[in-house]
């Protein structure tokens, strides 16, 4: 959503909370120095209208509320700003006066699985890996071509997996550990 448009949606959910109507607030408006009438008021909440930084300001003193609560998406929808997406949460940090909140990446729900995949691809590689240390160790046969069986299973899933720096370090670290145990 564009930033005007977040706005407005606020406007008109903080409006309605308050009882109001759409003349109300055009009334309440006045009082702080926002000149507009009730079809202004109808053009900005649905998004038509532009929002000097003199308005959000009227805004929220005439709607008792402050000018981040009205920046802020509500349902966990996002802002744009340039080229970036801000949840509410990084734009009310932006606001608090956390300078690089709106750098921060946004984690999506797909990311997380995404991350989760990639931590289960690991765990398999690393599994597999200890079973065939063990049968091998074992001298067990049947148990060394099974984990043969499993660790191509496993390659050939993550083979299709793009791991991150953070996971190839992890997998790493894993494997060290794996042969520091020998």
């Amino acid at each position: 959503m564009e930033a005007r448009e977040v706005v407005a949606e606020q406007v008109k959910v903080r409006r309605q909370q308050l009882g109001w109507n759409q003349g109300e607030l055009s009334e309440a408006l006045a009082g702080h120095g926002m000149n507009i009438d009730r079809s202004g008021v109808v053009r900005l909440e649905a998004g038509r209208r532009g929002i000097r930084v003199e308005d959000l300001l009227a805004l929220a003193a005439a709607l008792q509320t402050t000018p981040t609560d009205l920046l802020a998406p509500m349902h966990s929808r996002t802002v744009s700003v340039g080229d970036s997406q801000l949840t509410a949460a990084q734009l009310v940090s932006w606001c608090h006066g956390d300078p690089d909140a709106w750098r921060r990446r946004r984690i999506s729900l797909a990311d997380l699985r995404a991350r989760a995949e990639g931590q289960r691809l690991i765990e398999d590689l690393v599994d597999t890996v200890t079973m065939m240390s063990e049968a091998i160790e074992d001298r067990d046969r049947a148990a060394v071509i099974f984990a043969a069986g499993r660790a191509h299973n496993a390659l050939a899933a993550a083979s299709e997996w793009t791991f991150t720096e953070d996971e190839h370090r992890e997998l790493a670290r894993r494997w060290e550990l794996i042969g520091q145990e020998d």
